[in-house]
């Protein structure tokens, strides 16, 4: 797995592939189409502070790529 951390750690096609799948997700999410990017997948949520609005929006957002969390 690569982390983006910082600009330079991508290459101008895979910025550029990144930009076009965010384009992508946020008009099928308008048109309320269903993601399955994370179907049939677990992911566990680990943060290292407490922070309710952070765990929710990373809840939501497993969930509206078709996924389920779970807080560890």
């Amino acid at each position: 797995m690569r982390h983006f951390t910082d600009l330079t750690d991508l290459t101008r096609d895979e910025l550029a592939h990144l930009l076009t799948e965010a384009t992508r997700l946020k008009a099928a999410q308008k048109r309320r189409e269903p993601i399955d990017t994370l179907a049939r997948r677990q992911v566990a949520l680990v943060f290292e502070k407490p922070s309710l609005r952070t765990r929710v929006s990373f809840e939501v957002a497993v969930t509206q790529l078709g996924g389920a969390s779970a807080l560890l």
